[in-house]
């Protein structure tokens, strides 16, 4: 893992990067998933159809990492990687989804060495964690192809 002082969406529709963003898995009673603050705002504003193509994603795959396709045409392959730190919008992230969330990000870092992978500081944000004490230490197993940005 490297850490950087930049901005998440730098990378975007370059070749050979993918732009993670963090999630939750609340769907609203619209079939839109709620997206209001941080990277996953910032996504749903670049891409409006991202709400409505999360929602579905975890309506029918639950909330679990993954990757949206489709999006645009300014992603690489049109993907954007979607890493869950929280089940609700209102509550504290959770450390155990970010765990799963990094497993995913490491099985994908390690399956493609050649591609660099671009993620902020999970649960950091609105999610209420502290990046040194609780996030940090969790995320030093990921490769030397993952950038967090902060």
């Amino acid at each position: 893992m490297r850490e950087e002082h930049s901005d998440l969406w730098i990378a975007a529709g370059l070749a050979g990067h993918r732009v993670a963003i963090s999630t939750n898995g609340f769907v609203k009673k619209n079939g839109r998933a709620v997206m209001g603050r941080g990277c996953a705002l910032q996504a749903a504003l670049r891409w409006p159809q991202v709400p409505e193509l999360l929602g579905n994603y975890i309506r029918t795959q639950g909330n679990v990492p993954g990757y949206l396709l489709h999006i645009s045409g300014d992603l690489p392959d049109d993907r954007l990687m979607i890493l869950p730190v929280k089940h609700n919008w209102w509550e504290r992230a959770s450390l155990d989804l970010i765990r799963v969330a990094l497993n995913f990000l490491m099985d994908e870092a390690r399956q493609w060495p050649d591609w660099t992978f671009h993620v902020p500081r999970l649960g950091c944000g609105n999610g209420r964690l502290d990046w040194a004490t609780e996030v940090r230490p969790l995320m030093e197993i990921l490769p030397n192809n993952v950038v967090v940005h902060s």
